[in-house]
This record gives structure tokens, sequence and C-alpha cells, in this order.
């Protein structure tokens, strides 16, 4: 057996030892590259399919997975209901972060299911039941025409014979509006029994009733009456006669349009429901509702004290009754609209 000699291990050992770094800098041997910590996982962008509170979006929706949590943009945000929290955000924003929010994320799917408060959400309330809104008026024409309208009466009794006639004359299509003039005409001789000449001559005479102009704007249902008019276009209002101008609503031009308040009850569901609307007991509505806040209306000509009922039923088969009282008449006006403005002067 040789020995080494001591220049040989020596030697060895100036070549097996690793060089640290020149003037006191350390270098990492080679080998040591290969054990470094792997970098930071970067973010991956993703398109899913997303369901909010059991209702599923129709179109893909941006999202960045980063270190295991989803997050997402301001404009996703608001594709979602979340406004509040996109109006806040600078960036993209951690869907787990939101207070009340449950996600669920399926990467072999490539969807997400997220469950959210009401609270956290941005919705448009939902409207059910009968609609009110007023459909655009149809546009009226009609051709120039004279119309004579009488009605004559006679009679004789106790040697006196009278004769009267009540005459209506209506000119329309020349101008704007219809222009009408209303007289009663009478005449008759007698004297009621006491004789002589007076009482064999006949005696006329007439009186003009109403002369009136008369044209109406059936898209505002407003009414305009020039001459001699009645007040009064709704039914509980005092008529008084006038002359001179008068210009007040008049919901005759609008029969489709419901003009009493119509009871309406306020409700949210937080998964999609369906409704059923009962007054008195008879069932009015059944539909279903979006998540979210609605608003749901009775039919009108309901009146008097009543009590509604609003039975939800969510995706889940839980059944939750609301129960409202409410009162109704059909002498009240709905909101946004004005009644009767009349001008002129009263006519003895």
């Amino acid at each position: 057996m040789r020995w080494p000699r001591i220049a040989d291990v020596v030697l060895l050992g100036v070549i097996a030892t690793p060089a640290w770094a020149e003037d006191g800098a350390a270098a990492l041997p080679a080998h040591a590259l290969d054990r470094a910590p792997p970098a930071p996982e970067a973010d991956l962008p993703l398109y899913l399919a997303v369901t909010r509170n059991h209702t599923p979006f129709p179109h893909l929706l941006p999202f960045v997975l980063r270190e295991g949590r989803l997050y997402a943009g301001p404009q996703t945000l608001e594709s979602l209901g979340f406004l509040r929290a996109a109006a806040g955000a600078g960036g993209p924003v951690a869907l787990d972060a939101i207070p009340g929010v449950q996600v669920r994320y399926d990467s072999a799917a490539q969807q997400v299911s997220i469950d959210a408060p009401l609270s956290e959400l941005s919705l448009e309330t939902t409207r059910a039941g009968r609609q009110t809104d007023v459909p655009a008026p149809v546009a009226a024409d009609s051709s120039p025409g004279l119309l004579l309208n009488y009605d004559v009466y006679a009679s004789e009794a106790d040697g006196g014979s009278q004769l009267s006639a009540g005459t209506e004359l209506r000119m329309f299509g020349v101008g704007p509006g219809v222009l009408s003039n209303t007289a009663l005409l009478r005449t008759g001789r007698g004297d009621g029994g006491t004789g002589g000449e007076d009482g064999r001559r006949w005696r006329r005479e007439s009186v003009r009733l109403d002369t009136r102009w008369d044209f109406a704007f059936p898209a505002r249902a407003v009414s305009v009456t020039l001459g001699d008019s009645l007040a009064g276009f709704l039914d509980w209002s005092r008529p008084v006669r006038l002359g001179g101008i008068q210009v007040g609503r008049n919901f005759g031009l609008q029969p489709y349009r419901v003009t009493t308040p119509v009871p309406a009850f306020l409700g949210e569901v937080a998964v999609p429901s369906a409704v059923e609307l009962y007054v008195n007991g008879l069932r009015q509505y059944e539909g279903q509702l979006p998540v979210g806040p609605f608003e749901m209306t009775t039919l009108p000509g309901v009146t008097g004290a009543d009590t509604a009922q609003v039975v939800l039923t969510d995706a889940f088969g839980r059944t939750r009754t609301l129960d409202f009282p409410f009162y109704a008449t059909q002498r009240l006006l709905a909101a946004g609209l004005s009644g009767l403005v009349a001008g002129g002067r009263p006519r003895s």
C-alpha cells in the first residue's frame, strides 16, 4: 500500500475546496442552483361558466387564479352584480374576500358557483303581476261633417196647445275639435181657461243653452273646452257651470289606463323562486322570480279592506308565505296622476 505524499494531499485540497467569492463576496456553488426554491406561481387567466345564487349566466366571464383563489376585475364584478365592491376596487378582488360570499371552483368543468347575500348585490327590482304601463295612443282622424239632433214634443189639453223642440247642432272635421250648439225652442197658445184674445195667439220663445268648442289631447289625457261647459270631468268633483275656457284631465280618452292606486307588495328572494299571489283566498297571479328584490301588483278593481298572501317556493322546495293587509278604493288617483284643473267664470 502506497501512502499519498503530503504535496498531493495539499494539491487535492486546493482543487476540491470551493472558491467562495473574491473580494469577500460569496458565490453559490453550481450544484446548489439546482436546489433553489421555485419562483412564485404566476397569475393564471381563466374564462369560466358562472352560476350565481343558482342562476347560470349566459356567457363566460374572465377571472384570475392566484395562489388557489379566484380574483375578479371591476368589470366582472359589475357583471356579477357586486357594484359596491367594483366601485371601491383598484384592481382584481378576491371573490371570497367579499363578506358572506362563498365560492366553489371546479377546475375540471371550468365553472364556478358563487353564493352571495343580497346585501352585497345590486340587482334591479323585478315587477310581477298586472302591468299598468300605458300603451301608445292611436291617432284618430275624421272627415268633415255636420250633425243635427232634435227632440220634438207636442201636447194639447184644456184648450191650450204646446210644441217644444230641443236641438243639438255639431260640426266636426273642419278644424281641430268639435263645435256644438244646443238650444230649446217652444211655441204654444191657450190662456189656461181665462179666455180672451191673448189666449188664442201663438207665443214663441227660444233659449240658447250651450255653445262650445271641444278639442282633446289623447296622449296627455287632457280636454280643452272653449265656451259653455260644466266643470267636473271626474265622478267625485262638484259640477259648476262655466263660461270661458276649461282645461282638465279626461281619463275617458285613455280607457285602457288604470287610474286608481293598485296595491303593491315588496319582497326579495335569494334564489330563483316560484311565486303565487292570493287576494281574499283567490289566486290572482302565478309566475317565476329571478334572484333579487321584486314588486308585485294586484288586479285593479279590488276595493275596501282586504288581505293578500304572497307564497314563495324556492329552488329547494321550501315555501314561505307573506301576509299583507291593504285598503283600496276607486275614488283615489294613482301616483303621478293629477286631477281637474278648471278655469272660467260661473254662469247664472
